[in-house]
């Protein structure tokens, strides 16, 4: 607690000081107006020097760049300042310039000060790039300060008239920026504490009374003149009361003030955390490293509610025991704790609503995130109802792929044996060859959807066989020759070998399979291209890294594939994705082109349009 006599000599300190200041400045008025202005001034720009070396070099310790900035400004002011004294009219440092010249320099100095006073609370806990700052705050001081001297800046003072229309209104215009500066402390409060948001306030007063006091005067040693600088030394000790003598003599007061504005900070944070944390609709666990092993720590009330309060019950127990029969999740929770990366991926996960949880299991989606080095939040989403939706989707489209083939059998088997009579071939071939073209597209539909099913469980039964790539593209062409002339696209085929080598390029693999998977590359690029642009095939034997000694496919068209799809290009289009376009087909010939061993790549963007890659074995 503080002692009252020390508090009651403290506020007779407050009080007689500046008093003193102000009796001592009347004395030497008296003795010559030119010592009092020179002190006067001197003692600000004292104060300006002295705020920029304190707050300059106790920059790292605060939250913000605000009173570094404050300092800087300051000092730019008093170096302009300086320059006043220097031209004030009986100095004889510039004979060659009247009374016009120091009070231009007073305007760029108290503009500069204004300015400085505005920005200085919008910065609080803000950091700002000094190496950029500086140098537009020196240019700002500087440019001004020239065109004074080379006589290009408006005049302020005519000798025998007084103050001219720009003089008073640029004062008029400094007193609304340092009344709008009060408004931003006031809305900043919270962020000082009150003595040096009361201090602040009583300077910036100061000063626009002591700029109003600066619009009347018509001699330079008048009285009007004289209380603007009263005034001025009045603003600029409660500046240094409010810096320099709050941080350095106080110092406990305004890291006290910043400790208590980042708690409150942090109590908020922490507030919002905790209703994120217990009203998440999924499953949160809560982990911590302690020597050596993960233990649950704790976990959210949906977590506890889903399993009946078991959770809770297991909270201390290690992830080794919870875990023991569920390998992977222990190894993505280490994993998320020695890397400090997210970890994501659909898992088994034991379901701890039993009484022997680690034996049974359910699918889930774990979002696993570190939070520190000790802690990590772990995210359960049950996604059994949706696992067994895809089931009974994927088993649905199999056993109607399967029945279909039967009937469609027989349709194409009758088609041919009407072909085969002379009387209903004559009259009615052009229609039976449609028809039979027909079943057999339909056909290749449903074995190519067939063997992407196989291909996504990991049952299909590959048969390569070598297989000449030429004569399987220019069966292609001839099958897209009616889209590419419709879409007006020229579809070129090159090799990287000599013209007879060229045609003795073969792949290893499956026939059917190779044939789909170019066929939708092709077809996409022509697709993707404007009219009367060029899709380019280019085949040959590699020599890249990764694919040497096989056989690279590339088809390239001018299109390029929009940034919301690249993430998922290739990958397997959502099943409510329906309209063209949706992926399937990349999405199968990159399924294709790995399941014979191959490798699928591809790159997009400008000039060069899409690139699709795939390397395929060769025999």
């Amino acid at each position: 607690m503080q002692n009252p006599d020390g508090r009651l000599r403290h506020n007779y300190t407050q009080v007689f000081v500046p008093l003193i200041l102000l009796a001592l400045l009347i004395a030497l008025s008296f003795w010559g107006y030119l010592l009092f202005h020179s002190v006067a001034e001197i003692f600000s720009i004292v104060i300006a020097f002295g705020i920029y070396f304190v707050s300059w070099n106790t920059r790292e310790y605060t939250d913000g760049d605000h009173f570094s900035f404050l300092g800087i400004g300051l000092a730019v002011v008093g170096a302009v300042d300086m320059l006043h004294i220097l031209a004030y009219e009986g100095m004889g440092v510039f004979p060659a310039y009247t009374s016009n010249l120091p009070t231009q320099l007073w305007i760029i100095a108290r503009s500069y000060e204004a300015a400085s006073l505005l920005i200085f609370p919008l910065l609080v806990a803000r950091r700002i790039n000094f190496r950029i700052v500086i140098p537009l705050l020196l240019a700002a001081g500087v440019v001004p300060v020239s065109l004074t001297f080379f006589r290009q800046f408006p005049d302020c003072f005519v000798p025998g008239q007084g103050l001219t229309l720009f003089k008073i209104i640029s004062e008029y215009i400094i007193i609304a920026v340092l009344a709008s500066a009060i408004t931003f402390l006031l809305k900043k409060k919270s962020t000082f504490d009150g003595e040096t948001l009361r201090l602040m306030i009583l300077a910036l007063s100061a000063t626009i009374l002591g700029e109003l006091a600066f619009t009347l005067y018509i001699n330079v040693y008048g009285i009007s003149n004289m209380a603007g600088h009263f005034l001025k030394v009045l603003s600029f000790y409660f500046i240094y009361r409010a810096t320099i003598e709050r941080n350095l003599r106080r110092p406990f007061s305004f890291f006290f003030t910043e400790l208590k504005r980042q708690q409150e900070v942090l109590s908020k944070s922490e507030k919002r955390y905790r209703l994120l944390y217990e009203n998440s609709p999924a499953s949160i666990y809560t982990w911590r490293y302690h020597e050596g092993d993960l233990f649950l720590d704790g976990c959210n009330s949906t977590a506890s509610t889903e399993t009946g309060g078991r959770a809770n019950g297991l909270i201390g127990e290690r992830a080794q025991t919870l875990y023991h029969h569920y390998p992977d999740v222990r190894a993505s929770l280490e994993e998320a704790q020695k890397t400090g990366s997210v970890v994501s991926k659909e898992i088994e996960h034991p379901d701890f609503r039993l009484d022997t949880p680690a034996k049974e299991g359910f699918p889930a989606e774990l979002l696993i995130s570190p939070i520190t080095d000790k802690l990590v939040l772990m995210h359960i989403r049950d996604i059994t109802a949706r696992v067994e939706a895809e089931q009974l989707r994927s088993d649905i489209e199999s056993i109607t792929r399967h029945d279909l083939k039967s009937p469609l059998n027989g349709i194409v088997m009758t088609i041919q044996l009407l072909q085969q009579d002379p009387d209903i071939q004559e009259r009615y071939g052009r229609e039976l060859e449609l028809m039979a073209d027909a079943g057999d597209k339909m056909q290749e539909m449903i074995n190519r959807s067939l063997a992407l099913y196989q291909i996504e469980k990991g049952t299909y039964n590959l048969k390569p066989r070598p297989l000449s790539i030429r004569p399987m593209l220019e069966h292609i062409r001839h099958h897209l020759s009616y889209i590419s002339e419709q879409q007006d696209i020229d579809l070129l085929f090159e090799s990287s070998e000599e013209q007879e080598s060229s045609q003795n390029i073969r792949i290893f693999g499956e026939e059917t399979l190779c044939f789909f998977l170019l066929m939708n590359l092709i077809k996409n690029a022509v697709e993707a291209s404007p009219p009367g642009e060029r899709v380019r095939i280019s085949y040959g034997i590699s020599r890249e890294p990764g694919c040497a000694g096989r056989v690279e496919i590339s088809v390239q068209n001018s299109g390029v594939i929009p940034e919301s799809i690249q993430p998922v290009f290739g990958k397997k289009p959502a099943p409510s994705q329906k309209e063209r376009g949706n992926g399937l087909g990349v999405y199968s010939a990159r399924l294709m082109t790995e399941v014979q061993g191959g490798s699928f790549s591809w790159t997009s963007g400008e000039p060069e349009g899409t690139r699709i890659t795939i390397c395929l074995p060769a025999p």
